[in-house]
Order: structure tokens, then C-alpha cells, then sequence
């Protein structure tokens, strides 16, 4: 089963790369994003594994970063080091597919985002956030959505208890933030 969603993902990036559209010319079980994240490295390095493999090195790599620079808001900056080593020398990632690694991506990112809410809640990191739920809903829907509606109870949970704001003046923000971000996502569905 796992060769077969390998192969459906080579597949759909040079489908992509030969100018097809997912769901419409090909089927697809994943949001639309990592194709065309994939075909672009088959395009530069080559249309086989090589490109593919190459790429998810790459949103690995960022994976860690991001774990790294998340953790060292809390703790000492040598044991986010080892959050960071622990997850490149121990995270076997999805064995089936390489399309959830933009989604393992995409979902540190969020939680980034929360953590500098925590410290310094500006709407600059909500902006950020609702656009990183957005790009994974395009990797895979169901976690896209879920992390949206995750991703704005964490902003409403921080302002009502470490921010201190009224909810009540915000409430508009929120729900027209979710709302916003919710028909951008449908729209591209």
C-alpha cells in the first residue's frame, strides 16, 4: 500500500508538471499543495525519486528548525537542541506517503505561532497563524480545518487569560478571522 501512495504522488506532480489540475484531470486523495510542492522539485532536480526525497529533506530540516525555535521560548536554548535532534534522529514521519511532511511542517509552524502569541500577542501572529491553517488545509483538509478552529481557540484562550482583553471587543475579530480564513479555504476547494 505504500508503494502504491508513493507512486500516486509521483504520478500527481508530473501530472501537475504537465499542466493537469488535480481532482479535475486526476484524482487526488490530499489537498492540492504538496503536488505542486514536489513537482516544483522534480522540474529543478529531475523528474524521479531523487527530487521528491530531496524535498522532503527539506521540509524536515525546516520541521526541526521550527521545533527549535519553539522550544527555546521556554526553555534553555541547549535542550530546544535536543528537541530539535530528537526530532530529526527519531521522527519516522508518515511511512505511507510523503505528503503529510508540509502538513508536520505547516503544524509546527502553528504551534510557533501560538507560542509567540503567549509571549507577545500581536495580530500580526494571528495573520500568520490563520495563513499557515490555510496552506494546511491545501496539504490536507481535515488537519487544515481542525488546526484553524485549534489555532483560534488557543488566540481566544490566550487574550481572555494571559492578554487580559475583552472578549467581547474581539469577539467581531475572531469570528470574522475564522470566517475569513474558512471561505478562502472552501473557495479553493
Amino acid at each position: 500500500a505504500r508503494q502504491d501512495v508513493e507512486l500516486a504522488l509521483l504520478q500527481g506532480a508530473e501530472a501537475v508538471l504537465r499542466g493537469e489540475k488535480p481532482y479535475r484531470d486526476f484524482t487526488w486523495l490530499y489537498g492540492p499543495a504538496m503536488l505542486y510542492y514536489y513537482g516544483f522539485f522534480m522540474k529543478v532536480l529531475g523528474a524521479d525519486i531523487a527530487g521528491v526525497l530531496f524535498g522532503k529533506f527539506l521540509l524536515d530540516l525546516l520541521c526541526g528548525v521550527v521545533i527549535y525555535l519553539s522550544l527555546i521560548k521556554f526553555i534553555p536554548p541547549l535542550m530546544a537542541m535536543g528537541g530539535c535532534a530528537w526530532f530529526w534522529l527519531y521522527s519516522k514521519g508518515f511511512f505511507y506517503t510523503y505528503n503529510h511532511a508540509g502538513g508536520t511542517l505547516l503544524i509546527s509552524i502553528i504551534l510557533y505561532l501560538v507560542f509567540t502569541y503567549i509571549l507577545d500577542p500581536r495580530k500580526k501572529t494571528i495573520y500568520l497563524g490563520l495563513a499557515a491553517c490555510f496552506l494546511l488545509s491545501l496539504v490536507k483538509l481535515n488537519i487544515g480545518m481542525f488546526n484553524l478552529f485549534g489555532f483560534m481557540v488557543s488566540i481566544i484562550l490566550v487574550d481572555k487569560f494571559l492578554a487580559d482583553k475583552p472578549i467581547k471587543d474581539e469577539l467581531s475579530f475572531y469570528a470574522g478571522s475564522f470566517a475569513i480564513t474558512f471561505g478562502l479555504i472552501a473557495a479553493s476547494y
